[in-house]
């Protein structure tokens, strides 16, 4: 038992000594660390909460960056040096050793920048985030581009925009069910990123947040496995997807019932899309630009679908689940409102089980040509062919037609709006078109109507305005008034049948064909008034011309029609007996030689004895019904022979020498005959086809080609064209239909080949050229400023398509507005000096100034100037307006200019047919004189004006190439002279006789005395000013006195006689001339306000507005000169200003408001007159004792405020506002500190009494549900607006010089915006405003704008009205790209700021970089751009081969909406094209001293300049060691640099070399490299091995470098192992030597027993047999 305790014991003390040893341990691993706790090697704060000191970061010697304390982030920025203080800016920064972030508990947020571009820290692995942490801002973690680990906050809810933008974090990424928004390109680029999964139900996605992303392939609900898992229960979020290029498949999980507005937009590689069951809504855009989706099944569970496949290329067909379509869909009853609106379908089938097929269903689907509606009982709910260019014709099912119907109420119903429809067959069982059948149906040229129609509708072919001619069947007896409205092409209308009924309109028959065109009708048929003979002036029907159809005409269907044969007129024939024929000879120049015989039949016709002349070409008479040759010879040339019915009235032959042996092509001939006229072109010679190339919007046109082959003896063979290599067969002398733009392109000559039956080769060029489309419609405008321009400028105006048209307007004032309309067969028509409205055509525009030139032709020469200001007036009226230039030169000076052009573009070159335009010049000065004559003042005033107008007309001359004058040209010339005196001070009060005398002069340029005459007009008035308002009494003015070229003279018979009398005519307007607020300040309305009053502003119901101010009334005391003033605008005219209360006392702080359409005024009114000259003089107490508030309402009727009504009660009355309190019009006010007040009731104002009156404060609040939006809430004097659409917190703040300016935060429905500048008042600052937001998307801004005295103080306010459109408006706010992108055959990424300067949201954007007119890349972005927001966008480009750009222009345009101002949409991008890079350095110590080598390449495009080479100890700001000239470098050329140094540097120090920037250089982080200092020799010796395994033997390669300073015997043994360590093989090489600072290269050969699991080197001393080196590992997978 002793022993037993004894043993007990010694187990205890030893149990116990280990305790204690373990303790030790213990604590001394405690104590290691703080012992050897890492150094802290930088620190600071950074908190976002009062001074910034409530979170702390520190850097560590271990590159640990800690983020600790309580609370919020400071927000960094990118400019002005406001980044991160952590964030490293060169390599050799204590920050670049940056390897793990940690952002501890307590800190809520990481700030906007916070971890922006941490380039230089290459050894970064790891950032976590602490659980406290609830927000990411901005750019946070953004282009880290060290392979990272991420450890987010499980709380975390919001992620903000970039937020990691190319960051190279890896792994997965959780976000946690605390989400609740992530913003645009928040993961974008996140290349490394392998996986993301959503946990939580987040729905507020902004932009693209996961786009770009390369190993994110896959998609599905959680635990599916895919690279991107979901939790969402019910809802795909709005552009959850989209830009995720990389998907190659998608699951929608079963039970999501939405997939959001462009949630997969811009998903180019997905394939195929299974919607499942429990899908309800698919949202706009959700599909739009996935370019590889060609297989989609919809279910008849989607109710709502809005154009989800827009730009869905591969998505051609649509038809039920049960077909073979690529979109599939299920559908029983309801196609869905645009549900393929916008895509590139080209076929669509309807089957009959469908019901409805409801509005914009077909929307814009520009490549659709073939839809079938299958049932005869689907209704049509709504326009559903708009846009649809491809959908030219339609009719029943069967008939081949682009629209194919089952029902005659189908085809009433569905082709409203159609407006690319050309033809339309009716079925013959329709007996009415229904009113507006065809109404916008444009383009329709042909419509078959029905035999056993009896009545036509009313506007049944409104806006039909490409219809020429219509048939009206004999079953006919109704028309219905108005039923061609706009129908501003029809000419003729035939009617099979009697005369329709007649319907009368106040007593006259109605117009219903409004373009008068000619009726025809047959004989015997009645009702008509008939007439024996047949032309149009000889017999009317109800006004319109009258003509008989010749006996026998059959109509036939659409496609076979052609114009009827009318008796009593001539024939057209297809081509002329007379044909020319132009002559050339190969080797001579034209004119060609005399003496060519053109034989026809047995006729002869020469060319003459001389040779011809541009005049003498042969013509060649034709007989009728010929159907032979026309044969051309002449001795010592080839005949040749040509089909009559190839020849046109006008054709070019070549003729060849009989020198030419060889074959040749005689002629290539292009048909052109159009509508029965024979046409050929011979492009051989003289002639050129123009081709348009290929596009996605437009077919390739057909030709019709013929050679014509002289095989001159070498038999027959073929003939192609061919250019770069591609061929086009062609059969010799006969017709070839082919598609030149489907086998040729743009750049490169086009030859006609020929290898004949000898195998002789022969080849000719060919005028063809093939060009890029031109757009329809291109405007320009050149813009709207005055100068003169001081030499000749060349203006380009870019055009689509790489073509260009250079205008030359040295003749003409800069800055006139130019508008140009091209068509697609290169018809050009333009406009000069009218600035086109919104929504107005340049084609409405240019008809409108033709047809008023013409009628100013048509005018007596003194009615010239009145007519053509009228004509011009309603040009404006409906088109836009004609802005007049101002300038002033020591007098007063203007002109205006306005005209139209037309023309064509061949060859991408403008050429102007015909010209005319006019202008107007004005000048004048006026001579002022003020002086006291008797002592009483006097003044006088005489004014010289002048006046030149001319309208010049200009014509395109062949012969000559250029315009010339047409005709004489009207010239008019007035000269004024007035002279005025009296006593007064004029402009102030004055009363004085006014007397002129006008001479005007009308003649013609060039001059001519017999067309030149002269008139001389004098008047004579007295004249008077009181207070600035001036008033006129005209005693009398004479008849014009007409001076005739032959000297005599007559008193005008159109003027006058002597007006005599007295009246008064006020000037009693004032013209508002508003401004866009971004461009001019130029609206003031009235000079001189009380700036200290914010002046009040209202729309009135009828769209004007009226205005209230407070200004100081003339001749009041100063006590009582403030008064408040109101002005009411209708059509952009101001009335005159009308005190609203004139009962002699200060009236000012108005406060105006609208309720339910009546408007009311409050404001401050004092009721006593007090009559001095100083408010100091007065009293307190008298002053309070007369302050009351004051009221009154508007009438709109009248145009007047009622009388006013005092409200308030005793004491001081002060501040007033209005609102709504229990529905009644309610005042409030303060008076001391206590709130009164008085409410509308009965219209009578209650007693004011004190009162909390909620909706009463200093600074308008915010409604309650905007606050729950998360709106802004601090802005300083604000005002609250609210449409329908719009939510605006309008305020004034300081712009960036200084001034104030007002702003608006926007939310039209997507979100609030960022502050949009609304004014830009250069020469002053805006005080107090009033804003209104119309019917039709403006802020009209009511503001006293201040201006400055010399000394930089306020000096006085003006009244202006400002305004601001709120309608689509983006720019380009800065264009760059990534400057290590710029490599040759690498890809360029442009980086674009977008900004939208408008208030309406714009949801995608198309960024297009070019070079002159060659596009580069172009690609849309699903961004979503809110009101003043700002977002960038990347544009990729392949760049090529070699560099030769210096710069790209970048354009931004919206997708969707019309952009109000395309003038800063275009930026230019500059290329730097000199690179010199530090590609490698190195420090080597000898024995003798430091040498430094530097090498250094031009990475550039072009030569650089020379530079200096500096050498700097221990880093970039260190002492300088020394430098180097380097000689300019060619692109790609190398050149070492070495510095041979003296003094020691330290083994291990830092040297940093550093090229010297250039001018033009690109990148700038490649100008330095650093080295660390070594010795040549380290003493150590290494290795690297590589090993193979086969046939049971090891086989190991290994290379030994010796960097000793002596040689070394070694041997080297090789060892393998099996998987329990056991050696199971051995090598032991010989003695082997290394010399020093070489390497040796040893094979080594292992037997094994089995194939080994590992293997290892050792390197041993041959003399030791001890290893020398760490011994090389490897184990075998």
């Amino acid at each position: 038992m002793r022993e037993r305790k004894k043993n007990m014991k010694q187990i205890h003390n030893s149990l116990l000594k280990l305790l204690i040893l373990a303790s030790l341990l213990v604590l001394f691993i405690g104590v290691i660390p703080s012992v050897y706790a890492a150094d802290i090697v930088a620190s600071g704060y950074c908190g976002g909460e009062g001074d910034g000191t409530n979170l702390t970061w520190t850097l560590d010697s271990e590159g640990v960056l800690t983020i600790s304390g309580t609370g919020k982030m400071k927000d960094y920025s990118t400019k002005n040096n406001q980044g991160a203080p952590w964030r490293p800016k060169r390599l050799d920064s204590v920050f670049s050793s940056m390897k793990e972030i940690k952002i501890l508990d307590g800190v809520e947020s990481v700030g906007n920048y916070a971890f922006y571009d941490l380039h230089y820290a290459f050894g970064l692995k790891s950032i976590y985030m602490a659980d406290s942490v609830t927000e990411i801002g901005n750019y946070a973690f953004s282009e880290i581009y060290a392979q990272i680990t991420v450890t987010l906050s499980k709380n975390i809810q919001t992620i903000g925009n970039h937020a990691f933008y190319l960051c190279y974090m890896t792994g997965v990424l959780d976000l946690p069910e605390s989400v609740v928004s992530i913003g645009d390109s928040a993961f974008r680029k996140c290349n490394y990123l392998e996986k993301i999964i959503i946990h939580g139900d987040t729905q507020k996605f902004i932009g693209a947040p996961f786009a770009e992303c390369k190993k994110l392939t896959t998609a599905g609900p959680i635990g599916s496995n895919c690279s991107i898992e979901y939790a969402w229960a019910d809802k795909i979020p709005d552009q959850a997807f989209s830009g995720c290029d990389s998907l190659l498949t998608v699951q929608i999980a079963d039970g999501i019932k939405e997939i959001g507005m462009g949630s997969f937009q811009n998903c180019t590689n997905i394939k195929k899309i299974v919607i499942p069951e429990s899908v309800q809504t698919i949202g706009s855009s959700a599909f739009r630009m996935c370019k590889s989706l060609e297989d989609v099944t919809i279910p008849q569970s989607v109710i709502t679908a809005k154009s989800p496949f827009s730009g869905c290329e591969m998505l051609k067909t649509a038809g039920p689940i049960s077909g073979n379509y690529n979109l599939k869909f299920g559908w029983k009853k309801t196609i869905p409102r645009e549900a393929f609106a916008y895509g590139s379908f080209t076929d669509i089938y309807i089957p009959d089980s469908i019901e409805t097929i409801e509005g914009l269903a077909f929307d814009y689907c520009s490549s659709l040509s073939h839809v079938v509606i299958a049932g005869e009982k689907t209704r049509i709910s709504g326009t559903i062919f708009r846009k649809c260019s491809s959908l030219i014709s339609a009719g029943p099912i069967g008939g081949n037609y682009n629209i194919e119907y089952a029902s005659e109420e189908q085809a009433k119903t569905m082709l409203k709006n159609a407006n690319e429809l050309l033809t339309v067959v009716l079925p013959d069982s329709m007996e009415k078109l229904p009113a507006w059948m065809f109404t916008g149906c444009s383009s329709l040229i042909n419509v078959k109507l029905p035999a056993n129609l009896k009545e036509i509708g009313v506007g049944a072919f409104s806006g039909c305005k490409s219809l020429e001619k219509i048939v009206i069947p004999a079953e006919v007896t109704t028309i219905a008034l108005n039923s061609f409205p706009e129908c501003d092409q029809l000419t003729e209308v035939y009617f099979k049948g009697n005369a329709p009924q007649v319907y009368e309109l106040n007593g006259t028959y109605d117009p219903s064909f409004p373009s008068a065109p000619t009726l025809y009708y047959k004989k015997g048929c009645t009702g008509w008034t008939d007439s024996s003979a047949y032309d149009a002036s000889a017999g009317t029907w109800n006004g319109y011309p009258l003509k008989v159809w010749k006996t026998g005409f059959e109509e036939t269907t659409p496609a076979e029609d052609e114009k009827p044969t009318i008796e009593n007129e001539p024939q057209y024939y297809p081509v002329t007996e007379n044909r020319l024929f132009r002559i050339y000879a190969s080797g001579s120049d034209y004119p060609a030689p005399a003496g060519f015989d053109v034989q026809v039949g047995e006729d002869h016709f020469n060319s003459g004895l001389a040779q011809c002349t541009f005049t003498d070409d042969v013509t060649v008479r034709v007989p009728s019904g010929y159907t032979g040759t026309v044969t051309i010879s002449k001795s010592g040339y080839h005949t040749c022979t040509l089909p009559e019915t190839l020849t046109g009235s006008y054709n070019t032959v070549l003729m060849m020498p009989q020198s030419v042996t060889a074959p040749f092509a005689q002629a290539l001939l292009s048909d052109h005959s159009s509508k029965g006229y024979r046409a050929y072109r011979n492009l051989l010679f003289g002639d050129t086809e123009t081709v348009y190339e290929l596009s996605i919007d437009h077919e390739a046109a057909e030709q019709t080609l013929y050679p014509i082959i002289n095989w001159n003896g070498h038999g027959t063979g073929s003939v192609w064209l061919e250019q770069n290599g591609k061929k086009l067969n062609l059969t010799s002398d006969a017709a070839n239909p082919v598609r030149l733009a489907e086998h040729f392109t743009t750049g490169g000559q086009i030859y006609l080949c020929l290898k004949a039956g000898d195998g002789t080769e022969q080849r000719t060029k060919v005028n063809i050229d093939i060009i890029q489309r031109v757009e329809v419609s291109i405007k320009a405008d050149l813009g709207d400023s005055f100068d003169i321009p001081t030499e000749s400028e060349q203006e380009e105006l870019k055009i689509a398509g790489g073509h260009s048209l250079k205008i030359d307007f040295k003749d003409l004032l800069d800055g006139i507005p130019i508008s140009v309309e091209i068509k697609e067969d290169g018809t050009v028509k333009g406009t000069i000096g009218i600035k086109l409205l919104k929504g107005s055509s340049t084609e409405g525009a240019f008809g409108g100034l033709k047809e008023a030139f013409s009628q100013i032709m048509r005018s007596d020469e003194t009615e010239k100037n009145e007519k053509f200001a009228k004509i011009l007036k309603n040009v404006e009226d409906q088109y836009g307006y004609i802005p007049e230039r101002h300038s002033t030169f020591g007098v007063s000076g203007s002109v205006q200019v306005v005209g139209y052009f037309t023309g064509n573009v061949l060859d991408g070159k403008l050429r102007i047919l015909e010209m005319e335009f006019a202008f107007v010049i004005k000048g004048g000065v006026t001579y002022k004189h003020q002086t006291v004559i008797a002592g009483i003042p006097a003044y006088l005033k005489v004014a010289l004006k002048n006046k030149l107008s001319q309208s010049i007309k200009l014509t395109y001359d062949e012969n000559w190439d250029f315009l010339k004058p047409a005709g004489k040209q009207p010239l008019q010339l007035s000269f004024a002279v007035n002279a005025e005196c009296g006593p007064g001070w004029e402009g102030y009060i004055s009363c004085g006789v006014q007397g002129g005398v006008t001479l005007k002069v009308y003649t013609s340029s060039p001059v001519k005395k017999e067309e030149t005459f002269a008139t001389i007009q004098g008047e004579l008035s007295i004249v008077g000013t009181l207070m600035g308002r001036d008033g006129t009494w005209k005693l009398g003015e004479s008849r014009e006195m007409v001076f005739y070229e032959d000297g005599t003279s007559a008193w005008h018979e159109k003027g006058n006689a002597t007006q005599t009398g007295l009246q008064f005519v006020p000037d009693n307007t004032i013209q508002v001339m508003q401004y866009a607020a971004k461009t001019a300040p130029n609206g003031t309305i009235v000079e001189k306000i009380n700036g200290y009053n914010t002046p009040c502003l209202a729309e009135l119901p009828d769209g004007g507005l009226l205005a209230v101010w407070a200004a100081d009334v003339p001749a009041r005391a100063v006590t009582d000169s403030t008064g408040l003033y109101y002005s009411v605008c209708k059509n952009g005219t101001w009335s005159a200003p009308v005190l609203v209360a004139d009962d002699g006392t200060t009236d000012f702080a108005p406060s105006l408001q609208t309720f339910d359409g009546e408007i009311w005024l409050v404001w401050q009114n004092y009721t006593k007159v007090f009559g001095g000259t100083s408010l100091d003089a007065l009293s307190s107490d008298e002053i309070a004792a007369n302050c009351d508030i004051a009221a009154a309402r508007f009438d709109t009727a009248s145009g007047a405020f009622g009388a006013a009504q005092n409200i308030s009660c005793a004491g001081y009355d002060y501040a007033p506002q209005l609102s709504t309190q229990d529905g009644a019009v309610a005042a409030a006010w303060k008076n001391g500190s206590q709130t009164y007040q008085s409410t509308l009731v009965n219209d009578i104002w209650s007693e004011a009494a004190a009162a909390d009156v909620s909706w009463y404060q200093e600074e308008q609040p915010l409604p309650s549900s905007w606050t729950e939006e998360n709106a802004p809430t601090t802005c300083s004097t604000r005002q609250i607006l609210c449409t329908t659409e719009y939510q605006a917190i309008v305020y004034s703040a300081a712009d960036e010089a200084g001034n104030n300016q007002v702003f608006a935060l926007i939310n039209d429905g997507y979100g609030w915006g960022e502050p949009l500048q609304l004014t830009e008042v250069s020469s002053g600052s805006i005080g107090g405003f009033s804003a209104v937001i119309t019917d039709d998307y403006q802020i009209k801004i009511l503001a006293a704008v201040w201006s400055f005295g010399e000394n930089g103080a306020y000096e006085h306010a003006d009244l202006m009205l400002l305004d601001r459109d709120l309608n689509c408006d983006l720019a380009v706010s800065g264009a760059d790209y990534i400057r290590d992108t710029l490599v040759a055959g690498q890809t360029l990424t442009f980086t674009v700021d977008v900004t939208n300067n408008s208030g309406k949201t714009v949801q995608g954007v198309q960024v297009i970089a070019r070079n002159g007119m060659t596009e580069l890349a172009s690609s849309e972005f699903g961004i979503t751009l809110l009101p003043g927001q700002t977002k960038t966008a990347y544009l990729n480009y392949t760049l090529p081969d070699t560099l030769s750009l210096t710069s790209a222009e970048i354009t931004v345009l919206p997708t969707a909406l019309e952009d109000l101002d395309a003038g800063d949409n275009t930026a230019e991008c500059l290329f730097r094209s000199v690179d010199i890079s530090i590609e490698a350095c190195a420090a080597v110590r000898t024995d003798s001293g430091i040498q430094i080598l530097a090498q250094v390449v031009n990475r550039g495009s072009s030569a650089s300049e020379s530079f200096t080479v500096v050498f700097r100890q221990s880093g970039s700001e260190g002492p300088e060691l020394g430098r180097q000239s380097v000689e300019p470098l060619a692109p790609g050329e190398l050149k070492n640099v070495i510095l041979t140094l003296d003094k020691a540097l330290a083994e291990g120090e830092m040297v940093c070399v550093t090229a010297e920037p250039q001018e033009n250089e690109n990148l700038l982080g490649n100008n330095s490299a650093y080295a660390t200092v070594r010795s040549i020799f380290t003493q150590t010796i290494d290795m690297t091995a590589a090993g193979v395994y086969e046939d049971g033997k090891l086989t190991v390669r290994v290379s030994v470098n010796n960097q000793t300073k002596a040689a070394k015997d070694l041997r080297i043994m090789v060892a393998a192992y099996a998987e329990d360590g056991r050696m199971i093989g051995v090598s032991v090489s010989e003695q082997l030597r290394t010399e020093s600072m070489q390497t040796y290269d040893h094979t080594s050969l292992v037997k094994t027993s089995a194939a080994p699991a590992s293997w290892k080197v050792f390197i041993l001393d041959a003399a030791t047999a001890s290893p020398i080196c760490a011994a090389w590992n490897v184990t075998v997978e």
